[in-house]
């Protein structure tokens, strides 16, 4: 799951598992208030990360914005591995702030193939 304007993963795992969300859960903080959870009973997290792709416009400013991945693999079948990426674009949506929407997108094409391998590790 991904989540995005979080200041407390751990809350937002804790209340939907108050509400009937089975199963055990891990959350990773990738800061700037983003974060992903995963099913910790069916998937081991092989690594993860957070890097700076964009920034909000001065109008509306409230920090650099973030891309943050996770690679996990399933428990049982060793053969599936996930490539997860997460990220709150900058605002005011559109505009960009200092770099354009598509320069945000290729920052985050480059976390994409900087992070996310083939050869399963």
């Amino acid at each position: 799951m991904a989540f995005q304007e979080c200041d407390d993963r751990h809350r937002i795992v804790g209340d939907a598992q108050a509400e009937g969300l089975s199963g055990e859960y891990e959350a990773i903080d990738g800061g700037r208030a983003i974060a992903i959870a995963y099913r910790s009973s069916r998937w081991n997290l092989l690594d993860h990360g957070s890097e700076d792709v964009g920034e909000d416009h001065r109008s509306q400013y409230y920090g650099k914005r973030s891309a943050m991945w996770v690679r996990l693999q399933h428990k049982e079948q060793s053969d599936l591995v996930v490539f997860f990426v997460n990220h709150h674009g900058p605002l005011p949506v559109s505009h960009g702030g200092g770099c354009t929407g598509s320069a945000t997108a290729h920052h985050i094409m480059q976390v994409i193939a900087g992070n996310a391998h083939t050869d399963r590790s």
